[in-house]
C-alpha cells in the first residue's frame, strides 16, 4: 500500500515525493494496530488448540441440567 501511494504519486506530481513518502509512512504506522488485536488473537486461540491436543489444558463443559 505505502509503495503504491508513492509510486503513483510520484507518476502524477514527481515534487511531491517527499510529502508522499511521509504519508506513506504515517499510512503504515498507522495500519499496525489496526491488526495487532486479531493477530494477537488468532495466535492466543491456536496456541491454546495446541495446548489442548498435547493435555496441558483439559476443557471443561459446564452442563445445565
Amino acid at each position: 500500500m505505502v509503495a503504491i501511494v508513492v509510486v503513483g504519486g510520484t507518476i502524477f506530481n514527481p515534487s511531491l515525493f517527499e510529502e508522499l513518502v511521509k504519508v506513506s509512512l504515517s499510512m503504515a504506522v498507522a495500519v499496525v494496530p489496526e491488526g495487532l488485536t486479531a493477530v494477537i488473537t488468532v495466535t492466543l486461540a491456536l496456541g491454546t488448540q495446541r495446548m489442548v491436543k498435547r493435555n496441558a489444558l483439559k476443557c471443561h463443559h459446564l452442563h445445565q441440567d
